[in-house]
């Protein structure tokens, strides 16, 4: 439309087409919610859980994995909980709220799954994709536990733990089976604190680019997978 036709048009119809456009997004944004919002409860119903929009901060994160930042506070976005065989299942997407009375955030998503519990006997551990970087700090610190006979996992993941007190029992945990069930879904980050397991892909290696089902159920899936795994002995 030519901007100067647009001038020329009645205050009224200016107004009139403001409104138009705004609720014209405002529907598609409540559509996108409701598909969602139906998606997640199918998924739930699927897989024997239940669904909860609006989730809170009810989600019991690990004090020292990558998602604690000081610029805001993690909160869910939805949650969805229930058992899945032997473990208690919480898989929820957080977001980072930065300004929580303007709902302000930073960053992208993260969906997180949580089982509970592995058991005791299961050493803490956090295992994370290997970078540049963390390779020359690992080389620095020697904070890495590496598997002569598994070179393509040492090179892809690092390995950390309480290397004085729990290196043979992480060791022992990672048997050649676990680490090729690892090789075969790079790009998550897993961590055990205290009998727990976390389950997370990064936010740095997410794309925005909408709401997609089919991650979260692969999230859940290999979630499962990695402390049946972990648990097998």
């Amino acid at each position: 439309m030519d901007p100067e036709a647009t001038n020329q048009l009645p205050t009224w119809l200016r107004w009139l087409i403001l409104i138009a456009v705004i609720l014209t997004f405002g529907g598609v944004a409540f559509l996108l919610h409701e598909r969602r919002r139906l998606a997640l409860e199918r998924l739930a119903e699927e897989l024997g859980l239940t669904h909860h929009e609006h989730g809170g901060t009810g989600v019991a994160l690990p004090p020292t994995h990558a998602l604690q930042t000081s610029r805001g506070d993690w909160e869910a976005r939805w949650m969805i909980q229930g058992r899945i065989g032997r473990f208690a299942v919480t898989v929820a997407e957080l977001r980072c709220v930065t300004d929580p009375a303007k709902g302000s955030t930073r960053g992208y998503p993260v969906t997180l799954v949580v089982l509970d519990p592995l058991g005791d006997e299961i050493p803490d551990f956090l295992l994370r994709p290997e970078t540049m970087g963390q390779r020359i700090a690992a080389a620095v610190s020697g904070q890495d536990i590496d598997f002569p006979d598994s070179t393509r996992f040492s090179r892809r993941f690092r390995l950390t733990g309480n290397v004085q007190n729990d290196e043979h029992a992480i060791r022992e945990l990672f048997t050649p089976d676990v680490r090729a069930h690892f090789e075969r879904h790079p790009g998550r980050i897993t961590q055990v604190i205290d009998g727990r397991l976390y389950h997370w892909q990064p936010p740095k290696m997410l794309r925005f680019l909408g709401f997609q089902l089919r991650k979260i159920r692969t999230l859940i899936r290999e979630g499962v997978e990695v402390g049946e795994r972990l648990t097998s002995k």
